[in-house]
């Protein structure tokens, strides 16, 4: 148990630092379960494996040798018979051609350490170029049929894509099962990974559009951010100040943040009286947006959203507070400088952070003459509140 704590914590040291946005540990002897742990927050984005796929095919082999099917010393040709007299090619002039017959037999365990010279080298590259990707079994057939690097085992190279499907159709020969419903039944659903697939689902294909249009309109409000930081001359911010409605300016922030938020009530409470403000109203727009949409992304538990707007004399009070978890104390010294600490810089979502969204909240506001601040409320939850003068 002593080194599965160690790689629990190394994970955790990375997680921390923002190395890695979050990790599952799973051991598991021979069907039994030895130790599981789950660290960071995990928001089932979908995204491509890659390279990644290596290994689980690999682990995919071994649970095979665990069940007694199959053993990685075991030659290849034993479940692919079309491996047998391999050969060994050259490239000539852009061509591969024929440099001598391979003496000794592929094995698994060739392939597992990248010793098969299968699609290692430029002979595997020349093969590679214009080769259709078909269903496994077809296209490992195809694979047989190619020449090889060198003679298994006497040299060391990267094999890509090409060896390792050569594994996973043995997985399908051993276990009677398609390769997929193999990695489902005795990886994917032990270790919960519900999204991993070769193949995506139509809800699937439906979240990775999500993701995508979250991920646009969050370039777009940085953007929005580094535009507004661009207006900066020297250490003060260009200002373009109008007389602005206050009811106008609510209503303007409430429509955009909405088309940005559609499920999130924002209950709103501002004087009755006409109150007219000299400002710069896109960039204070930008500033109450900011401080919204900083709730929804960081204040979780959070069942209540509130905008609220005073008049204090020469001044208006705009006030944005939520009932969620509040703010982490030890970000409150740093809160609108723009720095993160290690562990801020991924939130739930791996890519938002509030650091620069609220650096160019204040200074928008200070260039305003006003005040910005943040405290944690007693009753829970955090409380934002910025002043500007009613008088030009």
């Amino acid at each position: 148990m002593e080194k599965y704590l160690e790689i629990k914590n190394a994970i955790q040291e990375r997680v921390d630092c923002g190395l890695m946005h979050s990790a599952t540990i799973g051991v598991s002897v021979k069907g039994q379960e030895l130790f599981r742990y789950k660290i960071g927050t995990i928001d089932r984005q979908i995204f491509r494996l890659a390279s990644m796929t290596k290994p689980i095919t690999a682990a995919a082999i071994l649970i095979c040798q665990d069940m007694g099917l199959v053993s990685v010393k075991d030659e290849v040709e034993k479940y692919i018979p079309s491996f047998q007299n391999m050969k060994v090619g050259k490239g000539v002039d852009g061509k591969v051609v024929f440099d001598k017959d391979c003496p000794v037999p592929m094995t698994i365990e060739h392939i597992l350490t990248h010793s098969s010279g299968l699609g290692s080298g430029d002979v595997g590259n020349l093969q590679w170029e214009g080769v259709k990707v078909n269903e496994l079994e077809e296209q490992v057939e195809k694979y047989s049929k190619w020449y090889l690097d060198f003679v298994p085992g006497s040299s060391q190279l990267y094999s890509g894509t090409v060896a390792l499907d050569v594994v996973a159709r043995i997985v399908e020969v051993v276990s009677g099962m398609k390769y997929i419903d193999f990695l489902k039944k005795y990886l994917f659903e032990p270790l919960d990974m519900i999204d991993t697939t070769y193949k995506l689902t139509e809800e699937q294909k439906a979240k990775i559009v999500t993701g995508i249009k979250e991920d646009s309109e969050w370039l777009i409000r940085m953007v929005e951010n580094l535009l507004s930081v661009t207006r900066l001359d020297g250490k003060e911010l260009r200002l373009n100040k109008t007389d602005t409605v206050l009811e106008e300016l609510i209503d303007s922030v409430l429509i955009k943040f909405h088309k940005r938020c559609p499920d999130q009530e924002v209950i709103v409470c501002i004087p009755e009286e006409f109150i007219s403000i000299p400002m710069d109203a896109v960039l204070i727009e930008q500033v109450l947006t900011n401080l919204l949409e900083n709730a929804v992304t960081h204040a979780s538990g959070m069942t209540r959203l509130e905008l609220q707007v005073r008049a204090e004399g020469s001044l208006a009070r705009f006030t944005v507070r939520d009932n969620g978890c509040g703010i982490r104390a030890d970000r409150m010294e740093d809160l609108f400088t723009g720095y993160l600490g290690a562990s801020d810089r991924h939130s739930d979502s791996g890519r938002r952070n509030m650091g620069i969204g609220l650096s160019v909240c204040a200074t928008i506001i200070k260039a305003h003459g006003g005040q910005i601040s943040a405290y944690n409320r007693p009753s829970g939850g955090a409380e934002f509140t910025f002043t500007l003068t009613t008088e030009d």
